[in-house]
């Protein structure tokens, strides 16, 4: 008996969860939320069945929720407006001059006006792009250290352990892999970072990099 009884008040409780989660859309008969009023908790694919409310609405409130808002029945001809979003004059905005006849709950996605016009408003944003990876101190590197250095054969890769320690500091310092060329011996040259000339030199157990 408690056991059917606990499982009474779960279902309950889900029950007003969801009440509490659905979206909802108050109609106003006239422009600027004036005159009769309806809130709509659920989908109608035709206002025929809440007479007289088909076609009647002038203004609206979206409380909650992401909603398809259609001049004909059976969601067709729509505007999606989300959660927030007032429209003190239907006869203001395309698709809905001539009344309401349907309407629907389709998400809870944040507005979004890409510029194309209608059905677009309750798009997600795309996201960012991702942070760059997190940036050490360079403990043995020196940047802008003392000139000089010898030329050598030009490679596309690091062709010895101080070229690599090189290309690894550039990686580091600025979080992304470019386009590299190496000339010079196993201690200094040049490195060409996205087609930009920066000398180095791996001595005494440091790697000075400078332009």
């Amino acid at each position: 008996m408690k056991r059917w009884l606990a499982a009474l008040a779960a279902m309950g409780s889900m029950l007003v969860a969801g009440q509490v989660l659905a979206g909802s859309v108050t109609l106003y008969s006239q422009p600027g939320f004036r005159g009769d009023r309806i809130t709509i908790t659920r989908d109608v694919d035709s206002l025929t069945k809440l007479p007289p409310w088909n076609d009647r609405a002038r203004s609206l409130v979206v409380h909650s929720g992401t909603w398809e808002i259609c001049k004909n029945k059976r969601y067709d001809d729509c505007r999606t407006l989300v959660g927030g979003a007032r429209v003190a004059d239907t006869a203001e905005v395309k698709y809905l001059r001539g009344g309401i006849t349907s309407l629907r709950e389709v998400g809870r996605s944040q507005p979004r006006d890409d510029g194309r016009g209608h059905d677009h408003w309750a798009w997600n944003p795309p996201p960012g792009p991702p942070p760059p990876p997190p940036r050490h101190r360079d403990d043995d590197i020196i940047w802008n250290g003392p000139g000089g250095g010898a030329a050598g054969p030009v490679s596309s890769r690091p062709q010895n352990a101080c070229q690599t320690q090189v290309e690894r500091a550039f990686q580091q310092r600025y979080g992304f892999r470019a386009r590299t060329e190496f000339s010079g011996s196993s201690v200094e040259g040049t490195i060409w970072w996205d087609g930009q000339p920066w000398r180095y030199r791996c001595a005494g157990g440091q790697t000075n990099i400078w332009r």
